[in-house]
């Protein structure tokens, strides 16, 4: 009989080197079939799993017409016509995506398309190349100097709801007007 302790060497596999020791669990667990790992828990500081949530996505070749409501983010690369109301989460038209509706969410981000109202409880982003036709309103806007912007802009006191608190800016062609 065998004595299968670690001081008695088991002859190398095929494939292992000549000076390779092994015990007799690890020579038959060699030969079994490979066993899924486990991944690693992602360390990502910024994805934690209370942070991790679900984005819908609307497709280039979708068409909607009427009213989405929702408790998820939500990105848009088709066209909507209506209404858009993600109150307590994030909207990014994407490119390609051509919205004509009125928008209410947490945040907006615009890269493409964009006719109606926007009001959002924490910023409004038109990102270069965007295009919007739009009455704005949020605690926080950003306009890129490369999109298309046409609108009325109302600064919201954080966390004032449906405008109240509203302070709206005059831009200095309007001053001009009033004088």
């Amino acid at each position: 009989m065998a004595d299968w302790s670690r001081s008695n060497p088991i002859p190398p596999g095929p494939g292992q080197p000549p000076h390779s020791v092994r015990n007799a669990a690890s020579a038959v667990l060699s030969e079994q079939a490979p066993v899924a790992k486990r991944a690693a828990p992602s360390r990502d500081p910024i994805r934690t799993s209370r942070e991790r949530t679900t984005v819908a996505t609307i497709g280039p070749s979708l068409v909607i017409k009427g009213e989405i409501f929702g408790d998820e983010e939500m990105m848009i690369e088709g066209t909507i016509d209506g209404e858009l109301d993600l109150q307590q989460n994030r909207l990014t038209v994407a490119k390609r995506g051509k919205i004509d509706a009125r928008i209410a969410a947490k945040a907006v981000v615009v890269n493409g398309c964009v006719k109606g109202t926007i009001k959002a409880t924490e910023h409004i982003s038109i990102r270069e190349g965007a295009w919007v036709e739009a009455d704005i309103t949020a605690p926080r806007i950003a306009i890129s100097g490369e999109a298309y912007f046409r609108g009325r802009v109302t600064i919201q006191e954080p966390g004032s709801v449906d405008g109240e608190g509203a302070k709206p800016r005059t831009t200095a062609a309007e001053k001009a007007d009033t004088s």
